[in-house]
């Protein structure tokens, strides 16, 4: 198991934890973690999916900076769909 595997494991525990205490600023940004721990295991879908995720609670909350932030990220995962090519993410 690589490094960004591991991560992954341990940033999915703590969205759980983010999720049971109801902290939807910390759950966005563990979305946001996920989704760039995916990107980084060429995941594109996942991390899509989880870059949605966290966009939406950040718009929720007003945390604008973590907008910001994943409407980066999202730019920097459809780029290379709609070119066609793949990016080298590894660690």
């Amino acid at each position: 198991m690589n490094q960004a595997e591991q991560a992954k494991i341990f940033i999915e525990r703590a969205l759980t934890i983010f999720r049971k205490v109801d902290d939807r600023r910390g759950e966005a940004w563990e979305l946001f973690r996920l989704g760039e721990t995916c990107l980084h295991l060429d995941q594109l879908e996942q991390a899509l999916r989880y870059d949605e995720q966290a966009l939406s609670i950040f718009r929720e909350v007003g945390e604008c900076i973590g907008e910001g932030v994943t409407i980066n990220h999202l730019e920097l995962i459809r780029k290379p769909e709609e070119e066609g090519s793949s990016m080298d993410f590894s660690l």
